[in-house]
């Protein structure tokens, strides 16, 4: 089959002889209408050596579709549903799982795939265990609001999530691209008060005015921990990093957050990127956490909920359209922070 493969760091090749995916009893598969490019498909062409087995394969893995096939043990899914699938597919058939971290990842992208399972830009995309990490997609929600659930708004509201927010608490979201701005979001559902979004588009800061953002602040306008504190009388409650060009990022949220609060990364650093952190000091009595995306049927299905109740409007995100799998690596390309008027583009493969 064909896709688009990462050969070595920094090139991308459209190939036709992929191996096609096998589907176990337990599996699916899928045919993809829609993709997502994210930074993190970047991240691994940047730095591919972070992420062993990346290499010779479809990358991606923010995608919608229709069942094609379904393994004989597969209960709730059938050929033909429209269905969403988490850009990190967990295994619940682990003990990991069963002592509550579900976790280990079956994803091409992170390495841990079987040898011929590809990414979400090929022609076919395997899902591993269909009942637990697929979610059927209601008729009322369209395309764009699912894919944009499937990693952009499930990174941001487990963030939000390990971020212990109670109602009224001020929240500092560093970085407001499509993660951001869905941490902007889920903060403003789950009761924050004051919402400080840190970015420099007039673009994004009008959108995440819309999602619930109270005050915001320009990195080129001073130091944005300065600006923060001054604004809020003091350090804020939390502070959930979701972009920046290395751990610095990290360093300013920790000094911006009060004792007794929560600094959460969602932000990917590789490389030069991942320098170590000045934090010794600064830690004392505060909650530092790393969050890996964690999604899976219940939590797709949750975020549908928002959707059809018109609590959640993840589709603003969407600020470009492409139309075939042969556009995926411009639609790629614009998320490499060459395209200032970029949100998120989507891929159709098909209309």
């Amino acid at each position: 089959m064909k896709g688009l493969v990462l050969v070595e760091r920094d090139k991308l090749e459209m190939r036709c002889d992929l191996p096609e995916p096998k589907c176990g009893p337990f599996d699916a598969i899928i045919k993809p209408y829609v993709v997502a490019p994210c930074t993190s498909d970047i991240h691994i062409m940047h730095t591919p050596e972070m992420v062993p087995g990346c290499l010779g394969k479809a990358i991606g893995h923010e995608i919608c579709g229709h069942v094609i096939e379904v393994g004989s043990e597969v209960k709730d899914f059938k050929v033909g549903d429209r269905v969403a699938v988490g850009a990190a597919m967990n295994n619940f058939r682990t003990k990991e799982a069963q002592a509550g971290y579900s976790r280990a990842h079956n994803m091409t992208v992170y390495g841990q795939a079987y040898e011929w399972q590809q990414g979400a830009f090929a022609e076919k995309y395997f899902i591993y265990d269909a009942d637990m990490n697929l979610a059927r997609i209601p008729d009322e929600i369209s395309w764009e609001q699912a894919v944009m659930l499937t990693d952009m708004a499930a990174t941001s509201f487990e963030g939000v999530r390990n971020a212990n927010i109670r109602f009224g608490d001020s929240v500092a979201v560093i970085g407001i691209g499509a993660v951001g701005l869905m941490a902007i979001a889920a903060s403003a559902l789950q009761g924050a008060g004051r919402i400080f979004a840190v970015g420099s588009r007039q673009m994004t800061f009008n959108l995440a005015k819309e999602y619930g953002a109270t005050d915001f602040i320009s990195y080129k306008e001073g130091d944005i921990v300065a600006q923060i504190v001054a604004a809020n009388g003091g350090p804020v409650d939390s502070a959930i990093v979701c972009g920046g060009r290395d751990t610095g990022t990290v360093d300013q949220a920790l000094f911006m957050t009060k004792q007794n609060g929560t600094i959460i990364s969602l932000a990917s650093f590789m490389g030069e990127a991942a320098k170590p952190l000045n934090y010794y000091g600064f830690l004392m009595d505060k909650t530092f956490k790393s969050v890996l995306v964690d999604v899976n049927r219940d939590v797709l299905e949750r975020l549908m909920v928002l959707v059809q109740c018109g609590r959640l409007a993840p589709e603003k995100l969407v600020t470009h359209k492409l139309n075939g799998l042969e556009n995926v690596e411009t639609a790629l390309m614009m998320m490499d922070g060459g395209n200032r008027d970029c949100i998120k583009p989507v891929v159709y493969f098909e209309q």
